[in-house]
């Protein structure tokens, strides 16, 4: 198992403004969930 460590603050913010933790974020990578796929505005440098 990887050790993760975060912010406090930056994951009181997430939740705050975004509605997302950390921990939600953890849980469903672990789950093998997607979140989103968002394709990068600059696909010419990144490919």
């Amino acid at each position: 198992m990887h050790e993760f460590d975060w912010d406090d603050e930056k994951n009181a913010y997430l939740e705050k403004t975004r509605g997302i933790s950390f921990e939600d974020v953890l849980f469903h990578i672990q789950n093998g969930d997607v979140l989103d796929i968002i394709r990068h505005p600059n696909e010419s440098r990144y490919p």
